[in-house]
């Protein structure tokens, strides 16, 4: 069986997810590939991650005042007619529905917001069934699209060694890990380190993944703030950085289950997250696992950390659970052989699909030529 995956590009848990899936499949059993889907305009210069295991990898650029037809049919060019195709995101589903292809589609929904599932029923002629990593991302779409099949299974997460840091006697070191954009609440991080100063809280900080490396040069920390901006890390380094710390600050205003909060629970390190429903709510549980902090509140991540200071013994109990939860249900290997079987049960499906023209304007059609719509929408 030969399974495509698609991604933009953009790296971070989608991205984390489809590489462990791959370098944790039960061996022999399938045959993975990946495809990068790039806008060229946002990503002139991508470069390849190196993913243990891959069958092989494509980079398919694109440009967006292409006829949306031409790039369709030049994406779909690269798949074999026998492959299942793996959706995390729209380009590989706009393809399916403009050109009516026939391969069986499962779509893995990661988050639990409006995109995820404004995709999902925007797209349900063309899939076949949804994969979700949270019980309340598996209810929601049940409740949107009650018939299709929406299955819930843990990602796979490899192990980390359990080191975890004492809360007493020294500097408290935080980790941020993701995209440093405003989304992922990474402004709010200079309000957290001012506000624990002002209550005699020294912090040292580590800003890591995408966007980390430009960050300092955004004037929004105060200029005695002791930070360490390491920029994108490959996933060994980032795990001894979680190994090294006190906690996990991931003050993100949407996710689905992010990949680097299992991590770091493996790690030892105590997640401190913006209260949101849906996955992380389901794992962190808090008090006994970590905190999550109501509205994103300032004071609030300001108030966990000095519980945890004035009872380091609180601390060693919340580590303690958060790691024998983790290393519970989010095995590696069971959990990529469970995705596995999966795929392979929709592989056997057959799919007759009528054209669809989901997305594009008047110039997107197959009888334009792409040379005649790039120079007028330029």
């Amino acid at each position: 069986m030969q399974v495509y995956h698609f991604h933009n590009g953009g790296g971070g848990g989608v991205l984390a997810v489809i590489s462990n899936l791959i370098q944790y499949q039960p061996e022999g059993m399938v045959s993975q590939h990946i495809i990068y889907t790039i806008n060229q305009q946002q990503h002139p210069q991508f470069e390849v991650p190196v993913i243990p295991g891959v069958a092989s990898v494509t980079v398919f650029y694109y440009q967006p005042q292409w006829n949306f037809y031409y790039t369709c049919k030049q994406l779909a060019q690269l798949i074999p007619s026998d492959a299942l195709l793996v959706a995390h995101d729209w380009l590989e589903l706009a393809m399916v529905a403009m050109l009516g292809l026939p391969h069986p589609v499962v779509m893995m929904v990661h988050g639990d917001y409006a995109y995820y599932y404004d995709l999902a029923v925007k797209h349900q002629a063309q899939v076949n069934g949804y994969l979700c990593v949270a019980a309340p991302i598996e209810s929601r779409l049940k409740t949107l699209l009650p018939q299709k099949a929406v299955h819930r299974i843990w990602f796979p997460v490899p192990d980390i060694t359990f080191s975890p840091q004492p809360f007493h006697n020294t500097t408290l070191q935080l980790l941020f890990a993701g995209r440093c954009t405003p989304e992922k609440g990474y402004d709010i991080l200079p309000l957290i380190d001012a506000a624990l100063r002002k209550v005699g809280i020294a912090v040292q900080w580590f800003i890591a993944g995408e966007g980390a490396a430009a960050a300092a040069a955004q004037g929004i920390w105060l200029t005695d703030a002791n930070v360490q901006f390491l920029g994108k890390l490959p996933a060994a380094t980032l795990y001894r950085y979680m190994q090294q710390v006190h906690g996990l600050v991931l003050p993100s205003l949407a996710e689905g289950l992010p990949v680097v909060l299992v991590e770091a629970m493996k790690a030892g390190a105590i997640v401190l997250v913006n209260d949101l429903p849906g996955g992380v709510a389901e794992v962190v549980q808090a008090p006994e696992r970590g905190f999550t902090i109501p509205q994103n509140e300032v004071n609030g991540y300001v108030a966990a950390i000095q519980y945890l200071l004035q009872h380091p013994e609180k601390a060693v109990a919340i580590q303690q659970a958060a790691h024998t939860y983790v290393q519970t249900y989010f095995d590696a290997h069971r959990n990529a052989a469970a995705i596995i079987a999966l795929l392979q049960m929709y592989a056997r499906s057959t799919q007759i699909r009528i054209p669809q023209k989901l997305y594009g304007s008047r110039l997107d059609q197959p009888w334009l030529p792409n040379f005649i719509v790039r120079l007028l929408r330029k």
